[in-house]
């Protein structure tokens, strides 16, 4: 017999249930597809046995008798259309029938900022060359095996079966390859063609479409490089690729047109509240850099509408220009007066558009941006959610964007959440520095342990996402310190939320009647009076009604931790590239982040490049992907999941450091 648990101890169970082969799974859904549209169609009918009754005996049409079960079969009729009002023309006993599904009770669904996002634009608009089943799509070819179609083909000079496929390496364009057809016994040529078409007059559909796919995939010229390698493919040369660089960064008119219409959309979500033509809307700003550390010479600065989750603006800022670091300064060392005058006429094309810090960027992208939100958008960014780390909301102030309209900061409760873990952390170096020496980490009972920090800023997090009210806040923070000091001697759970699903086990227990178990045996996190007592000011200090209540919306910058991620897969953080590469990843990422594959579509439109159907068929694949992706993460099941996996993480990673030791200690070197 199992042992008996006291009250308010949990057993941890392995979560989810084994998984169904996919058999399995197809099977299951289609019967729950044939019992759905059955119980549309049929009533409620007499059953003889509901262990023994068949689903062809159970279909039995409306109004009609019920045969006997030694009567002859009878003929299967189409079934009648049935409306809501319909009722039995035949009364049926009671006291057996077939089971049918009750209707559940509707609950909230969430929706995915993806899949909202994604339906702002409606059906998209069809690929002409899916309509012409001729048409080749586009592929990697290896052309000795073409030679064989040509060997059997008489020549239309000598007729002889004498053709054959030849190449000319001089008269080759990048990866667009000559081709002609000749005759080996009168050397004629029958024909010739290039391997691609021209997207103008100048360059070649492949090749343009090439440099694209290295800026908007990250490999630059590089990559394109290792990947015709490895083909065994021509490739382009280096200052080709950057001809093709620059045409494609100046096509700003898809990045335009795609915030225009992520503008348009949040003009509509606040049509019905606000009248006047300028909008007043809340954003979350936040800048990245394109480099790791504080020395990035080039970074950029998004803002995102809340209510609709999208990008309406961004900037980008960079501190350096490749002409002016080679060009103008041997230039400068030379002829000063020379320099100047080239200078002057460099200036509108140069490169760099930003000189100072590289922390200052955030804050300069910020001010350009809220300075143009009326001329360029007709909206007001009167709401800024932005972390803590920079001054942008103090600069904003300074220039005073809307006159008669204040900018009020909110904080994202992610920073927040983590600033309590960074406070707790200071403060124990702190006190190991002190004379006399107190410690509240280390092994001991109850002491402030990397893992104990961990939770209480988790538990900090929580307090601030379950309580809209700053009072609400403050209670349940101070809660969280008053709980993990409790003992059997001195329980202070007043503050624990009530009810028979609080998370506090005394409060639990008295909801349904039961004598509360030990602290010893309940309490998850506890600590010591001495580390309660030296916490309790850190505690006091996160819970201050002025930073609470820039917690009240309870918003968070994931969506532009998002968008960054979009971006940098773009344009690798771990190398350097010039503003021309920036400008391609930041606005194919924005416009990605936005609308999807259609963006993807857009951006090949811009470039005088026809959408084929693979393009088209390969963009609605990863739409539907990065859909079915979104909804399941915002599951109830998917976030306890996730939870339950990093606790699990967590306790293996400490299980392998006590079994191995630690290998990265502060000073523990030799």
């Amino acid at each position: 017999m199992p042992p008996k648990l006291k009250q308010g101890t949990r057993l941890t169970q392995c979560y989810g249930k084994p998984k169904k082969s996919r058999a399995a799974q197809l099977q299951a859904a289609r019967n729950q597809r044939k019992l759905s549209k059955s119980n549309q169609l049929i009533s409620p009918i007499q059953s003889r046995s509901t262990s023994s009754i068949t689903g062809a005996e159970a279909i039995v049409q409306r109004g009609s008798p019920i045969p006997a079960p030694n009567s002859p079969p009878q003929q299967d009729l189409p079934l009648p259309s049935i409306s809501a009002t319909d009722t039995p023309t035949q009364d049926l006993p009671s006291t057996s029938t077939v089971d049918t599904p009750q209707p559940k009770e509707d609950k909230p669904v969430s929706i995915s900022a993806s899949k909202r996002k994604l339906s702002y634009l409606g059906p998209l608009p069809t690929v002409t060359a899916e309509t012409d089943p001729e048409l080749l799509p586009s592929t990697i070819v290896d052309l000795e095996k073409l030679s064989p179609l040509f060997m059997g083909l008489l020549c239309p000079f000598c007729a002889q079966p004498s053709l054959t496929l030849s190449g000319d390496a001089t008269r080759n364009s990048g990866l667009a390859v000559f081709l002609q057809v000749k005759c080996k016994l009168c050397d004629k040529v029958v024909s010739s063609t290039t391997t691609s078409t021209r997207c103008d007059t100048q360059v070649y559909d492949v090749n343009r479409r090439a440099v694209a796919a290295a800026c908007a995939t990250g490999m630059g010229y590089a990559g394109l490089c290792n990947f015709t390698e490895l083909m065994n493919i021509p490739s382009l040369h280096h200052r080709t690729f950057d001809c093709h660089v620059e045409v494609i960064k100046k096509c700003d008119l898809f990045s335009r047109d795609s915030l225009a219409k992520a503008v348009e959309q949040v003009h509509k979500s606040y049509s019905a509240e606000q009248d006047s033509e300028v909008k007043d809307i809340n954003v979350s700003f936040d800048g990245s850099w394109q480099k790791r550390g504080h020395t990035s010479k080039s970074g950029i600065g998004l803002v995102i509408e809340q209510r609709t989750g999208l990008v309406i603006d961004f900037e980008i800022l960079t501190s350096h220009c490749q002409i002016c670091t080679t060009t103008g300064k041997k230039m400068q060392q030379e002829n000063i007066l020379k320099y100047e005058r080239w200078l002057a006429i460099h200036k509108k094309d140069c490169d760099a558009n930003y000189e100072g810090p590289s922390g200052g960027m955030e804050k300069e992208a910020a001010l350009r941006m809220w300075s143009r939100s009326i001329l360029n958008n007709k909206l007001r960014y009167v709401t800024l959610i932005s972390d803590g780390d920079a001054k942008t909301i103090t600069e904003i102030h300074q220039l005073n964007p809307y006159p008669g309209t204040s900018v009020t900061k909110h904080e994202c409760i992610n920073h927040v959440g983590k600033r309590l873990g960074t406070a707790l952390r200071n403060l124990v170096a702190e006190k190991s520095k002190q004379t006399p020496k107190i410690t509240l980490g280390g092994k001991g009972d109850g002491k402030l342990r990397p893992e104990v920090i961990t939770k209480l800023t988790s538990y900090y997090s929580n307090a601030i996402r379950r309580n809209a009210t700053v009072p609400g806040m403050k209670k349940a923070i101070m809660a969280i310190l008053d709980h993990c000091r409790s003992t059997d001697d001195t329980p202070l759970h007043q503050g624990c939320p009530e009810g028979q699903d609080s998370w506090c086990f005394v409060q639990r227990a008295e909801a349904r009647g039961l004598e509360p178990g030990s602290h010893m045996d309940n309490l998850g996190t506890p600590i010591c009076q001495l580390v309660a007592d030296s916490i309790q000011p850190v505690f006091e200090r996160m819970a201050s009604d002025d930073l609470l209540s820039r917690c009240v919306l309870q918003s968070t910058q994931n969506t532009n931790e998002s968008a960054h991620a979009v971006i940098w897969a773009r344009c690798p953080k771990h190398l350097f590239v010039n503003r021309n590469r920036l400008c391609i990843a930041v606005a194919i990422g924005v416009a990605e982040f936005n609308f999807g594959s259609a963006s993807s579509r857009e951006f090949i439109a811009s470039l005088n490049l026809p959408c084929g159907v693979e393009t088209k068929k390969r963009g609605d694949k990863w739409d539907k992907i990065r859909t079915r992706k979104a909804e399941a993460a915002v599951t109830e099941k998917a976030k306890k999941f996730r939870k339950l996996k990093a606790e699990a993480k967590q306790i293996e990673e400490q299980k392998l450091k006590e079994k191995f030791g630690e290998f990265y200690l502060t000073g523990g070197g030799d």
